[in-house]
């Protein structure tokens, strides 16, 4: 039985390309990296140019010197 079994599993993760023949060694830009660039800046830039995030850290620091005095 788990050869049955075997073959029954790559059914399910049968590969199934879906482009065109015409365009396998076309060159293109890679469009994927672009998007995900975008993302990552959008995710950085905000602590970067954030004030308030330099007044946390600095009300952070006030606070520990003033327990530790």
């Amino acid at each position: 039985m788990p050869d049955a079994t075997l073959v029954a599993s790559y059914h399910a993760y049968r590969f199934v390309p879906n482009r065109r023949p015409d365009k396998a060694f076309t060159p293109h830009p890679a469009v994927g990296a672009q998007c995900l660039m975008r993302r990552l800046t959008r995710l950085i830039m905000p602590t970067s140019l954030c004030r308030t995030v330099g007044r946390i850290r600095r009300s952070r620091r006030i606070r520990q010197s003033a327990h530790n005095a």
